[in-house]
């Protein structure tokens, strides 16, 4: 066999190997570095607007807004006094809420960057926020043990959630088509909770730390990630386990569904981001490239784009090629 023969044939063998194990090289469409001080998460508005928090170099809280299309910077907001640790737009887009490391909650005008309000009340870390419904309402969960419901118009709490023992809360989804709350301790449970009726279903699998909650778009399905390095699907009428995704060498930090559900996206410890098949779990691929851990994942409402985080900056990737 000649050279050319050869080379042809390791071509052909290593273009196998990279379908069977979900492999193809993608690079991002755009990079957006963050320079001062350290990225923690990133979070799209419905209207495609790009935001991200962090603590910057003075170890005050910082944001940067980037336009939609372009990443442009449009304004950066500053006012909590520790690292911003979570974020979520309104479903109108023109509210930002942030969660941070000094225990409180803001609510930012996203159009002229003004701070709205400061809701106070956590005693801990701000881990996780996100709107509920229409958006009068939204969660938050923190080390302090509990999840509240908070009144956006007023800042009042509305509702509090406790957990007992060391655990405290991580993370939290929301499922507009079954009105229900997903939430994470540092512990490692999953808890689905029916704040109509005020009950709650444990789920027990992962058994130790995770962030990384999801729900698909109707809320059929939740996936969780872990300290384990797997991703766990549970059936949300009854709580019951009906995939596991195996892959990620290092813990799974974050989860996001596609808007139509069609992707799953996980961010890991591992320094990868991995996409998944949103109806049968097959790995689709990994990307690459981040310098550290990945931080935060998202999805734009069209689907079409996902950003992934980690303390070094943004990356932007064409979710149409996945």
């Amino acid at each position: 066999m000649n050279n050319w023969n050869l080379r042809r044939v390791a071509l052909t063998a290593m273009l196998l190997l990279g379908m069977t194990q979900g492999a193809w090289a993608h690079d991002p469409s755009s990079t957006i570095a963050w320079t001062d001080g350290e990225l923690n998460a990133v979070a799209y508005a419905p209207d495609g607007t790009l935001a991200g928090g962090g603590v910057d170099k003075s170890g005050s809280g910082v944001v940067h807004v980037w336009q939609a299309g372009t990443n442009a910077l449009l304004r950066t907001l500053k006012g909590h006094s520790a690292a911003v640790t979570a974020m979520a737009f309104s479903p109108d887009s023109n509210t930002l809420a942030t969660g941070s490391r000094d225990k409180t909650i803001k609510l930012w005008d996203v159009d002229t960057g003004s701070l709205i309000r400061t809701m106070t009340g956590h005693t801990q870390i701000i881990s996780t926020v996100k709107f509920l419904g229409e958006g009068a309402t939204l969660v938050s969960g923190s080390e302090d043990q509990s999840m509240r419901i908070w009144e956006a118009t007023t800042g009042n709490v509305r509702r509090t959630f406790n957990v007992t023992g060391k655990a405290c809360f991580h993370a939290v989804a929301w499922s507009g088509a079954t009105r229900l709350i997903a939430s994470r301790t540092c512990l490692g449970d999953v808890g689905l909770w029916d704040i109509r009726l005020n009950s709650r279903r444990d789920l027990a699998g992962h058994g130790n730390d995770g962030y990384g909650l999801s729900f698909t778009p109707d809320g059929s399905y939740l996936a969780s990630g872990g300290a384990d390095n797997s991703i766990r699907i549970w059936y949300s009428a009854n709580g019951s386990l009906t995939r596991t995704l195996t892959g990620h060498t290092d813990h799974v930090n974050s989860l996001a569904y596609s808007p139509e559900g069609r992707l799953l996206a996980s961010g890991s410890k591992d320094k990868t981001a991995k996409i998944w098949n949103g109806s049968n779990g097959r790995l689709i691929t990994t990307v690459t490239g981040h310098l550290n851990e990945i931080r935060s994942v998202a999805f734009n409402r069209a689907g079409s784009q996902l950003a992934t985080a980690s303390k070094e900056g943004v990356r932007v990737w064409d979710a149409t090629k996945f």
